[in-house]
This record gives structure tokens, sequence and C-alpha cells, in this order.
């Protein structure tokens, strides 16, 4: 990233802010900062730069530089939704740290509308994908009993579930301290693994293709890296797929995350998520 910002002479405002995003993993915040400010002045509508800066410093005072270059940005004509929408979930927690919540939660709200908007029809993919796979439970359910047993001397995962913002991070980090077991963070392998050995249309099931969603979890390359007896797999959305995890793997263990309704609810709420994986986000009801 320095080379590619050193080559467009410190203008290119993605070089800027991926540089930025990689030393702020890094734990260099201070030089992380200094290069999200030289983005937000080449473009000051850059939603990641905005979003990035926000969640990195505290906010004292409400005409605080950076809150009141943010106010600006999201009245511009040219701005796109996506960038908008981070803007506003950076305003509202900037808002709400000086004390300005009404002002706060209205740009979460305008944040939240847009996202809900913009992933409509990710959601529905998502409701229809839940019911296959209520479907694919009863057909499962009804198959002739026929119980796996553990395959090899592969580790046994720890699947630790629940919704964004429920404390699976917390979970694992206390699970990974014990000696028996290798924090493995959360794993895409198992979702992968469904959609490569299960078909949601028909009946065609069996014990055989449930084996084969295991064989592959067993076999993705962080899994192989396990030489302990336990490994963890945070990834909240595995809850749907548990069924089948647990009917070939039997010595799988689970551990549901919960937390009260509503501070986990407004924890969702508040947070503008990455990846595109949680359609249901956005909108206190499909949270619900």
């Amino acid at each position: 990233f320095r080379c590619a910002v050193k080559k467009t002479n410190n203008l290119n405002g993605e070089y800027l802010c991926n540089l930025a995003w990689a030393q702020s993993t890094l734990g260099q915040f201070d030089e992380s900062k200094k290069n999200l400010r030289k983005t937000l002045e080449i473009c000051p509508t850059h939603g990641d730069a905005n979003l990035l800066l926000s969640n990195m410093q505290k906010y004292v005072s409400p005409t605080d530089q950076h809150i009141t270059l943010m106010q600006e940005a999201i009245l511009s004509e040219e701005i796109k939704s996506e960038e908008k929408a981070k803007i506003h979930f950076a305003l509202g927690k900037a808002l709400g740290e000086v004390g300005d919540t009404d002002n706060a939660f209205e740009n979460y709200k305008s944040g939240n509308l847009i996202k809900d908007a913009n992933l409509s029809s990710e959601h529905n993919q998502w409701i229809e994908h839940g019911r296959q796979l209520i479907n694919l439970y009863t057909l499962m359910s009804a198959c002739p009993a026929s119980k796996a047993s553990e395959i090899n001397d592969s580790p046994s995962p720890i699947f630790i579930c629940g919704l964004p913002r429920s404390g699976t991070t917390l979970i694992e980090q206390i699970i990974a301290s014990h000696d028996d077991v290798d924090g493995c963070g959360e794993l895409q392998a198992l979702s992968e693994a469904v959609f490569e050995h299960i078909k949601f249309a028909g009946s065609d099931l069996s014990i055989e293709k449930s084996r084969g969603v295991a064989l592959q979890y067993l076999a993705t390359d962080r899994v192989t890296d396990v030489k302990k007896r336990y490994f963890t797999d945070k990834m909240p959305i595995n809850y749907r797929y548990l069924f089948l995890a647990l009917s070939s793997m039997p010595n799988a263990k689970v551990i549901w995350c919960r937390r009260d309704r509503i501070p986990l609810y407004w924890s969702i709420y508040k947070s503008f998520f990455a990846t595109r994986g949680n359609p249901f986000a956005y909108n206190f009801k499909k949270i619900e």
C-alpha cells in the first residue's frame, strides 16, 4: 500500500484509505488517522475513511472538525447511497459520544434505512434460504436413523453461535485460552461445505451426503493446521447449519450466545457490517 501511495504522490484516496486500514490492523493508529485525514482532504465523501476515523477516535465536542465535515459531506448531491449510509453511521457514533443523542439516533436511522433498502433482495433470499433449511431438516429427520461416527482423529469443533454482537468474540477468547483449544475465529468453511454437498431441492439425502459436509469442513486449511483436541468456529451464521454439522460430527460442541434483547438489538442497529451477510441487521422488525 505504501508503494501505491508513493507512486500516486499521496493523491489517491483509495490507496491512502487502504494503507490506513492496514495500519489500524497493525495497531499503528496515529499513522492510520493521519492517512485517513489525508483521504478526506482528497474526498470528503469517502465513506470508509469517515467510518474508520469515527471508530478510531473519541469525540468530546459537537463542533469537532470531523463532525462538521461529515455533516457537510452527507449534503452533497453527488454522494452515492452506500457512502452516505457509512457517513450516517459514523455521525451517529460521533454525535452520540458528545451527548447529542437525538441527532445521533436520526443518523443511525437514516443509515439503516439506506442499507435496509439496498439489501432488500438479499433479505428475501435469506428468508427463502431459511425455508429451504427447515424443509431440509424435516427431510433429514424422516431419514432412517443412522448415526455417523466421528471422522478419523480430526479435532472436534466448538461452534460458538448467536446473533452478531451477542458476545461470540468474548466467549471464544475465554475458551481459546484453554490448552486444548485452538481459536480459529469466523470460518466460512461450514456454509461452503453445505452448499457444495447438499441440494436444497428434492429428497436425495443420506448420511453420506452430510458426511461429505464434515469431510470438506475438516479438510479446510485452517482446520488441518489445528494441532489441539478442539478448535473454535465462531461464525455466528453457523446456527443455520448445526443440524447438518451435528449429524456428521457428533462430538462437536455448541455454545449459543444470548444477550438481553434491548442492548443486543441496539448494538446491531448501530453497527455497519463490512459484508452483506447480515441483511436483517438494518431493521428492528427484521432483527426481531
